[in-house]
């Protein structure tokens, strides 16, 4: 069985009190290790972030980049995968903008760059493959996460294969009941 977590870790260099990263890591590490998730969608991770809980969980691997410079400047929207249950045969990264290619693009009114991280896995013990797509909606522009949501879908209907099962995981910045989450939900792909 594969077992998908998304999980908002904070930004590690936020200013919050008692609940600064060095007080919560350990935490984050626990519930990671506690549910044991085949696949881990993180948001909002910073490099160190990242780099503390491989360590502290060494039986997964990560893949993702910083959405500032398209290498490690800025917040990651990265998968955390288990190297015992799975294989990442591929992945990549786009930017929720006009540019989608271009590493640190904002469109739409996005005041920061938001990024999607995928990755195609293949399951070890079953020898099957699928697709994990992790996003991070910007935060104050409906449009923005509109044609985030567009973009979104028309990513995954250009790369997957419609045999193999698609997950999206992620920070969406909205209700359930957003149009925006909503097209995701109800949108044939």
């Amino acid at each position: 069985m594969i077992q998908i977590m998304t999980f908002n870790i904070r930004y590690g260099d936020a200013q919050d009190g008692e609940n600064v990263w060095t007080n919560r890591r350990e935490l984050v590490a626990d519930v990671i290790r506690s549910y044991g998730p085949t696949v881990v969608g993180l948001q909002e991770a910073l490099r160190y972030q990242m780099d503390f809980l491989t360590e502290g969980l060494p039986d997964y691997g990560v893949v993702g980049v910083g959405r500032d410079d398209g290498i490690r400047a800025g917040e990651h929207a990265c998968i955390m995968y288990h190297r015992g249950r799975v294989s990442c045969l591929a992945d990549g990264n786009f930017w929720f903008s006009d540019t989608p290619d271009l590493p640190g693009s904002k469109s739409w009114g996005n005041t920061l760059p938001r990024i999607c991280t995928w990755a195609r896995f293949s399951d070890l013990a079953l020898n099957r493959c699928f697709y994990v797509f992790n996003v991070h909606w910007d935060h104050a522009s409906q449009t923005a996460r509109e044609k985030s949501g567009v973009l979104l879908l028309d990513q995954i209907k250009g790369r997957c294969p419609h045999d193999e099962p698609v997950v999206v995981t992620g920070d969406f910045n909205v209700e359930s009941d957003n149009t925006a989450f909503m097209r995701l939900t109800t949108d044939e792909i």
